[in-house]
């Protein structure tokens, strides 16, 4: 099938977030794709000055009624080059639902999109097994500096056909702007002994028959008694049975309450 296009021409870039010396340029307010089609856009850039990024940035969510799962709903390309993993920055690849299945946001080139019927925060708050709480499911900031040149930069986004049936991806505040680096929240880094924070993983009870005991810190531990283990590290594994921090502790909680209510915990997928 022939791919529609829509091509958007910027002139002159837009002054916006002075007080972080960026300049900006809205692309467009919003954009809809039907599968399998493509969106192109294009955009001017000056000559950058030495240390300086370009971002690409957009909300993205798969036109659905309700709040649904999700799926790699759609791929990113800067003149000829796909966006990958590492070009993600504003928030962690891998992510969880509520239930405790891990998933990433990207595969291969494709990009995972929640399905809902709006931007709201309902995907987040609504108690559901694919809600996504602890992170922004429609934003997604990429790092393009090594792909974007001065002069005329093209953009495609594309929608393939995962299902019998045309779906629709919604695109909103797709923008690209440069000025000084952001870091990555994407990226683990930990620093080499001797010095430098160690990370600790919280690693749950992998006894689940009833009236077993595991071992966390040299106690037995009952099923239905989790006591996170807190395990020290200088290698940069980002899972360890689980996320690191605060959420893994609204996981176990989340657990926890299930046991309570005489409810199987579900399974998280792999590590």
């Amino acid at each position: 099938m022939e791919q529609w296009m829509i091509v958007v021409v910027m002139g002159a870039l837009m002054a916006a977030g002075a007080a972080h010396g960026e300049d900006r340029v809205l692309l467009s307010a919003e954009s809809r794709i039907q599968s399998p089609e493509s969106l192109t856009l294009t955009f001017d850039l000056p000559e950058l000055k030495p240390g300086e990024q370009v971002r690409l940035a957009l909300d993205a969510r798969l036109d659905w009624p309700g709040v649904n799962g999700s799926n790699p709903w759609f791929s990113v390309n800067i003149n000829g080059h796909a966006l990958s993993g590492p070009d993600l920055v504003n928030k962690p690849l891998d992510f969880m639902m509520l239930d405790g299945v891990e998933a990433s946001w990207v595969r291969g080139s494709l990009w995972r999109t929640v399905m809902s019927q709006d931007f709201s925060d309902r995907i987040k708050t609504h108690k559901y097994a694919h809600a996504v709480p602890w992170t922004d499911p429609f934003r997604f900031v990429w790092a393009v500096t090594r792909w974007a040149k001065s002069g005329q930069n093209k953009v495609v986004i594309h929608h393939p056909s995962l299902y019998a049936k045309p779906t629709t991806l919604v695109l909103r505040e797709i923008a690209v702007e440069h000025g000084a680096p952001i870091p990555s929240a994407a990226a683990s880094v930990v620093t080499p002994a001797p010095t430098g924070p160690l990370p600790v993983y919280l690693v749950d009870n992998p006894h689940r028959g009833r009236g077993a005991e595991g071992v966390a810190g040299g106690r037995g531990v009952a099923d239905g008694d989790v006591r996170p283990a807190a395990v020290l590290s200088r290698f940069p594994h980002e899972r360890a049975r689980g996320q690191m921090g605060g959420r893994e502790g609204r996981i176990e909680a989340y657990r926890s309450d299930r046991r309570r209510q005489g409810r199987r915990p579900v399974a998280r997928r792999g590590l």
